[in-house]
């Protein structure tokens, strides 16, 4: 049985989950709350944490080039110093999901990554004559998230063999629940705007976007809409931290990018502050689930006296 704490507990405490509430992984038994991943969890969420590292630090770096090395070219480049900020901060929170091993703490990750992965093989295949294929990193772009797809459902209905996860005992109040369906629900008219009106929907983005562009831009917007729904339905404590904190690193890279490249931004001063106010108000809302739920968590988990 393995637990990792940064303060000494007492014995008869050990049974359970941790007692800190700065503790980065629960106990982990058998099955339920604590139960570590299967081996093909761990190698999904290495492979796809790893591409996720490497194409954010190549899109980073080479938004000016894509047309050079990537399976279409991204124009202008601030869309794809977008798409890179979106994909590293996915790559790190997987990483950290294969860190800390539980099932509990990602397994609400995974439905969102189903639908971006399923959104952008749509977005591919309805602008199949805007993708190189003579390169061979087109036919990796597509088998990739095809893979990825299969790979999420194969890894949900794994652990659900395994055991069902019981219902978290520590949770978000009816209050907090409601306002992450509201944010859901506004997220997913988004998305949806922007996959299926991309050319009408790009007049509200802040720099010009492709009916490409704008639908893989709908596959981001998207993964916030299916977290936001997904962990307000659960509502527990324990496994809303750690997607909620992905998410504000993920939205925390996108605002960082675009203050950096701030010149690269063409729409009115209206667009570009609403922007700026979704996605900050995306940031504090995410930072606030984690100090919440780790607060909760620490509550329940600090023995009297």
């Amino acid at each position: 049985m393995t637990m990792i704490t940064i303060t000494r507990t007492p014995t008869s405490t050990r049974r359970g989950a941790s007692n800190s509430p700065l503790s980065l992984s629960p106990n982990l038994s058998p099955k339920g709350a604590g139960s570590p991943v299967s081996t093909l969890t761990r190698l999904y969420l290495l492979v796809v944490g790893i591409i996720g590292l490497v194409a954010g630090v190549a899109l980073l770096g080479g938004a000016t080039s894509t047309a050079d090395f990537f399976a279409w070219p991204i124009a202008p480049p601030q869309t794809a110093r977008f798409m890179g900020a979106g994909y590293l901060g996915t790559g790190i929170v997987l990483l950290a999901g294969l860190w800390i091993g539980s099932w509990r703490a990602i397994r609400l990750i995974v439905p969102p990554v189903l639908v971006f992965a399923t959104t952008m093989v749509a977005a591919t295949l309805l602008h199949a004559d805007r993708f190189r294929w003579d390169r061979m990193i087109t036919w990796v772009w597509l088998g990739l998230y095809i893979v990825i797809v299969l790979g999420a459902v194969a890894i949900g209905m794994v652990e659900a063999r395994r055991g069902t996860t019981p219902e978290g005992p520590i949770r978000l109040s009816t209050a907090e629940r409601l306002a992450m369906t509201g944010s859901g629900v506004a997220m997913a008219a988004w998305a949806l705007a922007f996959f299926f009106f991309p050319t009408e929907a790009a007049s509200l983005w802040p720099w010009a976007l492709s009916p490409l562009t704008g639908r893989v831009i709908a596959g981001w917007v998207a993964v916030g809409a299916v977290l936001a729904l997904v962990a307000a339905r659960d509502g527990s404590a324990e496994d809303v931290w750690l997607p909620a904190a992905g998410w504000a690193l993920s939205v925390g890279l996108f605002v960082a990018v675009s203050l950096v490249y701030l010149d690269a931004f063409a729409a009115s001063s209206l667009h570009v502050g609403l922007y700026f106010a979704a996605l900050t108000l995306s940031v504090l809302g995410a930072i606030y689930l984690v100090a919440r739920s780790r607060r909760l968590l620490g509550a329940t988990r600090t023995p009297p006296g």
